[in-house]
């Protein structure tokens, strides 16, 4: 159905319905994807649903969080301060529940010191300077996540390429894009990484508008020097496995490529943050990938802090209000409760 038509269709449900009101419908129709426009990369997505390689009940796990609608951060405060006014604030971890006589130490091997100090230096980082990064140093920190180590080969099996991360069956199905932005001696576009020959093609110009408009509306999107973007080879993980714990494996192993890649960047001095809060859509759309077949999963982005700049990646402004919404009616500050785990 064109634009056209389904505001003429909208007229002849609603009599009296004006012109200007049945195309604003329209397109909040099709921007929550009830209407499919015709020839658009929705339409073509749905064409392709008859070769989706899924079991039913797997297509709806990973369907369910495909659409999405980030808040940009002037809700997201309105929504947090509310929460914070109204509910009381959790315990985020758990202390002994005694006076400690009941509870085993176990002590921590000597040998384990040096990782424990890399370990210690990742911290998600949500504002970025203009320090450009080391190609030599982004390639590291690729290759942690999605570099091949070697291959396995057993009997009556394929040869299975071994990775620096445990991947479900050892089928390794994600490949990684890259948003370059800020790397020395690397032109700023979109590139395929290879995992194999730890090389990069370019295949893109990076989009003109804003990268956090693909990011959930964060702002470090913007600026940060390069984005990994992870994205999930569905026929390939379908080939060993189909069922509805089959998309739980991927999102696990997604965490597990990303944590490699934060932990090899902090061994650099290179500042990291992940997310999901991907467009699902309009990245695999950005980067030529064909849903149901391929689609993205997650991202890291990387670059060196601003030294000069709060780690409190919420604004002045955002801050401000925040205080605001949590006076209550008479003036007073809403007391900080806590609830223990």
């Amino acid at each position: 159905m064109s634009t056209a038509s389904a505001c003429a269709h909208l007229s002849d449900l609603f009599p009296g319905t004006s012109a200007l009101a049945s195309k604003a419908a329209v397109s909040q129709l099709i921007e929550a994807g009830i209407l499919v426009e015709l020839s658009s990369n929705l339409d073509h997505q749905e064409n392709r649903f008859d070769e989706c390689v899924w079991q039913s009940e797997t297509m709806a796990h990973s369907l369910a969080t495909r659409r999405v609608r980030w808040m940009a951060e002037e809700s997201e405060v309105e929504a947090f301060g509310e929460l914070l006014r109204e509910q009381a604030i959790p315990a985020l971890w758990n202390d002994l529940d005694d006076d400690g006589t009941s509870w085993q130490p176990f002590g921590v091997d000597l040998a384990a010191r040096k990782v424990f100090q890399i370990f210690g230096l990742r911290r998600s980082l949500r504002q970025f300077g203009s320090k450009p990064l080391a190609r030599e140093a982004l390639g590291a920190v690729l290759s942690s996540g999605l570099g091949i180590q070697g291959f396995l080969q057993l009997p009556f099996r394929p040869t299975y390429p071994l990775r620096f991360t445990p991947s479900p069956g050892a089928l390794n199905v994600f490949t990684g894009y890259l948003l370059a932005h800020n790397v020395l001696d690397i032109r700023s576009g979109i590139y395929a990484f290879n995992g194999f020959r730890n090389q990069g093609k370019r295949i893109g110009e990076l989009p003109t508008a804003p990268l956090s408009t693909l990011f959930g509306n964060q702002q470090w999107a913007n600026e940060a020097a390069a984005i990994c973007i992870l994205c999930a080879d569905y026929q390939k993980m379908s080939w060993k496995y189909n069922d509805p714990s089959a998309f739980n494996s991927l999102l696990i192993e997604s965490g597990h490529i990303a944590q490699n890649m934060m932990v090899c960047a902090a061994a650099l001095s290179i500042g990291s943050v992940p997310t999901n809060a991907v467009d699902q859509a309009g990245l695999e759309q950005l980067l030529g990938l064909t849903f149901p077949h391929q689609a993205v999963l997650y991202a890291i982005a990387f670059g060196h802090e601003d030294p000069h700049r709060s780690r409190d990646h919420y604004s002045a402004s955002t801050l401000a209000r925040l205080r605001e919404i949590m006076e209550v009616d008479d003036g007073a500050k809403s007391p900080v409760r806590t609830t223990p785990c």
